[in-house]
């Protein structure tokens, strides 16, 4: 007599969810240990990611700075606080175990997520085009140059 028992089966919503969850996370750990055994620290900015990368390495260290401290001013475009980020991924968790899924209610969070990171954005490129406007001919032509580098031979300075 053989007796059945129930094998827990993960839906598979979740598993497609849960394998690229973990995909990305690997990709984000390679980019984050590439860059650092290249000799650069995880963000030009301290932590804080201005999106413009290469920019901001051909940037000198005084843009750099300023740069920072006027994203730094600006409170709309923080990272979610981490009390926040858990209660968005167990927002999303219940929304995708909802025995009625409603798949808008995940777009609303993925729409939100798309404009934190547009505002963002803009508000690095912005800083960015301020620094430059704020540059003389020749500051301009050294900060193309170093760019120009940059993307040449990303970031070996050598």
């Amino acid at each position: 007599m053989t007796t059945d028992t129930p094998k827990s089966r993960m839906r598979l919503g979740l598993r497609i969810l849960l394998i690229a969850s973990l995909a990305l996370n690997v990709m984000i750990v390679g980019v984050v240990a590439g860059g650092i055994m290249k000799g650069r620290s995880p963000g030009p900015f301290g932590g804080f990611d201005m999106t413009i990368g290469p920019f901001a390495e051909a940037l000198g260290d005084d843009d750099r700075r300023a740069i920072r401290a006027e994203l730094r001013d600006r409170r709309d475009i923080r990272p979610p606080r981490y009390e926040d980020r858990i209660a968005a991924m167990e927002g999303f968790l219940d929304s995708v175990r909802a025995e009625n899924f409603d798949p808008s209610a995940i777009e609303a969070m993925f729409a939100e997520q798309r404009a934190r990171a547009s505002n963002a954005m803009e508000a690095g490129q912005l800083a960015l085009l301020n620094r430059i406007t704020a540059m003389d001919s020749d500051e301009r032509a050294r900060f193309a140059e170093r760019l120009e580098r940059e993307l040449r031979h990303g970031g070996d300075r050598r």
